[in-house]
């Protein structure tokens, strides 16, 4: 408010300075004057010159009547003229021109006079111009002063009519000089102006009191008071904060008085509202049955209600000598250290936590705390709030209940039966591990589900319910096992043994089923079915196996003898070999067949070959002699590839004998009737404790159909076979601890390919 009061003292002090008679004057002569004077500085020496060259035209003119100390008197008009309008650049430029022109075009400059006249002159003119400058000058400023005083009451002005409270100036008989629209629009009862009205004849009701201070605010006091209320003549409350002083006129007295009020009812009603907000908060926050806990923003414990000091054991003066995180439990420390840095920072608005406090007594509780970050009106932390629950019971009983259910799960689990339970409407509720491994699901995939996504459609009455509380059928296998089947993730029924039984829950019905796989026990009671079948066919399998094996040695007895006759019947000088030697060869298949004989009836006996140190290499060129002797023809070609570098292996000579008799004459047998027929047997190192043998035809190759079943027993190939050679040779070959298997491509023919191992790995092992 003293603004108002410099500004008006500024403006009568203008006022006083300039006249009210000469105003006009003098802003025309600052205008025209002025024009010039605040021109560019080329402008201002190009109106010197002129004058110059105009006196230089005036001494043309009267020159010869001038003379002497007369020279220069027609030039001082126009350096007069120059600096009245420009100041001291036009007055110097003039003079310049003046001196230059004088003594160049008229009189040069050669006695003494001729240059006291110029330094007369020079020092005249210059002395004009600076006078005229400093004139300038002065109306320059004056008229800036005048300006700004100008804006200064409009700024003044502007700012009583448009300032956001409630401002008056009246004079010393209380009539209003100057109003803002705020107090217009608040006081004026309804008034647009207010301007020349009397302050007590718009509020003829004003309170004595206030009567009495505007007297005393006239005499040079300063009143306010933050908090009066008054009633209006219309009727209305006022809750008002105000401030009235005085204000000085030009003649430095007190011209009046101003009041700035301000209207806080709006703020009464928010105190009340804070006040009676406030109260609630206080009350809640003592009486609540939780803890209740304010913190600094640092950690500093500020205050506590009771049942936080009954939570801790701790009373309201030691909680302030604390830290929040010292109430923490040490092992709890570090996340809820971690918490609160991002509380504090802003990067979290709060969090919720359970962890352990310590008592004052030691004792270690769990509590569910809900911590938040107050803000001021500036956004500075302030205060930090935290809501403590003790949650130490339930924990406890949260922790009895997983023991309990943990139990009860490894109980389930640890059946051999499924269990599962289902509900009223045949969903799945519950299923053990043994379960799902039964029925080859996970637990996503069955819990939630209908029961008949395990149980076939056929058996569904066991789990279906038209009704909410019904299953029909139930009560006629609830308690009694009974034979079914189940359904596997891929489709595939399995026997099962299902036993039910009924639980009620909350009024809720519920049954648990137990199931167990009869899968293993069809299979064993097919496995002894089989077991008798085979003993009644054991004979005759032993038989068929003898005749396999004895089947080559009676062949090849067949072809000796066959030759001896030949040969017999031929005079003695004409046969191609002694009858002798043939004899010798058909004794060697009679003794072969006795050890072939030997050597089954061993193998079933005790199941493991008698194996000595042979060499496979040898071995196969034996064997492919004794199926391919020299003098049978038979149709292709036999190619040796015998490429391992070690083949010494610790074998039964005779069984390794019958496995590569039978895959040679399996071989011999599948060869196309053509020139392209080949039959090629082969070795090869397979690692560092095995040699690999192949036996290979360029045949037809093997059906898809029978791949699978190649090995096993009554599988053959041929019309006229038994389908138990390759069967026997499996057995052999598995008893020497080496592996049997066939590659067929029926472009390229087959591959029956075996392993052995080396006699240097049977030693080691």
């Amino acid at each position: 408010m003293n603004l108002h009061t410099g500004a008006g003292r500024t403006i009568e002090a203008g006022r006083g300075r300039l006249g009210a008679g000469a105003d006009a004057e003098v802003r025309s002569a600052l205008s025209g004057l002025g024009a010039i004077y605040v021109s560019t500085w080329p402008q201002r020496l190009a109106l010197g010159s002129a004058a110059g060259l105009t006196g230089a035209f005036l001494h043309l003119l009267t020159g010869e009547q001038l003379g002497g100390h007369f020279t220069y008197l027609t030039f001082y008009p126009g350096v007069a003229i120059a600096a009245l309008f420009g100041g001291l650049i036009p007055g110097a430029a003039a003079t310049l021109v003046s001196v230059l022109a004088t003594h160049l075009w008229f009189t040069p400059l050669t006695r003494f006079d001729q240059v006291v006249g110029l330094a007369v002159f020079v020092v005249s003119s210059l002395a004009v111009s600076g006078a005229a400058e400093w004139t300038h000058r002065a109306w320059m400023r004056l008229g800036l002063a005048e300006r700004a005083l100008r804006q200064s009451e409009a700024q003044i002005r502007y700012f009583v009519e448009n300032a956001p409270i409630s401002i008056a100036m009246l004079d010393r008989a209380m009539t209003y000089v100057a109003v803002s629209r705020r107090w217009i629009d608040t006081y004026g009862l309804g008034r647009s102006d207010l301007l020349g009205w009397s302050h007590y004849s718009i509020h003829p009701d004003i309170p004595e009191r206030w009567r009495a201070i505007q007297r005393q605010v006239l005499k040079g006091e300063f009143h306010s008071d933050d908090d009066d209320f008054w009633v209006d003549a219309e009727g209305r409350d006022h809750w008002v904060r105000w401030a009235s002083y005085p204000w000085i006129d030009a003649a430095g007295e007190i011209g009046g008085l101003i009041i700035a009020a301000e209207e806080i009812a709006a703020q009464k009603l928010a105190e009340a509202a804070l006040r009676e907000s406030e109260e609630k908060f206080r009350n809640a926050f003592a009486e609540a049955a939780i803890g209740f806990v304010m913190a600094r923003a640092g950690d500093t414990i500020v205050d506590a209600n009771a049942a936080f000091c009954r939570l801790t054991g701790y009373s309201i003066g030691e909680l302030r000598s604390m830290r929040l995180v010292d109430l923490v439990h040490p092992d709890d420390r570090p996340e809820n250290l971690v918490l609160a840095a991002k509380l504090r920072s802003g990067e979290i608005p709060g969090y919720v936590i359970e962890n352990r406090y310590l008592r004052k007594d030691g004792e270690a509780i769990w509590v569910r705390k809900s911590l938040s970050l107050t803000r001021d009106a500036g956004g500075e932390r302030r205060w930090v709030v935290n809501l403590v629950e003790d949650v130490t019971e339930r924990r406890r009983s949260e922790e009895t209940a997983q023991r309990t259910v943990a139990l009860l799960t490894a109980v389930l689990d640890g059946a051999k039966d499924a269990i599962i339970s289902i509900d009223a409407s045949g969903v799945v509720r519950l299923i053990n591990a043994t379960g799902l491994k039964m029925f080859g699901r996970r637990r996503e995939e069955v819990v939630g589900k209908n029961l008949r996504l395990l149980i076939p459609d056929g058996d569904a009455r066991l789990h279906d319910s038209d009704g909410a509380s019904d299953l029909p059928g139930v009560d006629r296998i609830v308690g009694v096992g009974r034979e079914t089947e189940g359904r596997r993730k891929g489709g595939a029924l399995f026997p099962i043994d299902l036993a039910v039984v009924e639980v009620v829950v909350d009024h809720d019905r519920m049954f648990v089923g137990f199931v167990r796989d009869f899968s293993e026990r069809r299979r064993i009671e097919g496995r002894i079915d089989q077991l008798a079948a085979q003993r009644l066919t054991a004979m005759g399998g032993m038989a068929g196996a003898l005749a396999h094996e004895l089947n080559q040695p009676l062949a090849a007895i067949g072809v000796y003898l066959e030759t001896v006759r030949r040969m017999l019947a031929r005079p003695p000088d004409e046969r191609p070999a002694r009858v002798e030697d043939a004899l010798g060869l058909a004794i060697e298949q009679v003794m072969r067949m006795g050890d072939i004989i030997n050597h089954l009836r061993d193998f079933v006996a005790h199941g493991e070959p008698d194996k000595t140190h042979q060499s496979l290499h040898a071995l196969v060129r034996e064997i492919c002699s004794a199926e391919f002797p020299e003098g049978k023809r038979f149709r292709g070609a036999v190619a040796l590839s015998l490429d391992a570098q070690n083949d010494d292996v610790l074998v039964d000579k005779i069984q390794i004998g019958q496995v590569l008799s039978n895959l040679l004459r399996n071989a011999r047998e599948a060869l196309p009737d053509s020139s392209t027929a080949q039959l090629t047997v082969s070795t090869s190192q397979a690692g560092a404790d095995m040699v690999r043998c192949n036996v290979s035809d360029n045949g037809p190759g093997l059906a898809d159909e029978v791949k699978e079943f190649l090995f096993e027993p009554l599988t053959s190939t041929k019309a006229t076979g038994m389908g138990i050679g390759l069967s026997i040779s499996k057995s052999i070959i598995e008893a020497h601890y080496g592996r049997i298997w066939a590659e067929s491509d029926q472009r390229a023919g087959t591959t029956f390919s075996f392993t052995l191992p080396l006699a240097t790995a049977e030693i080691e092992e």
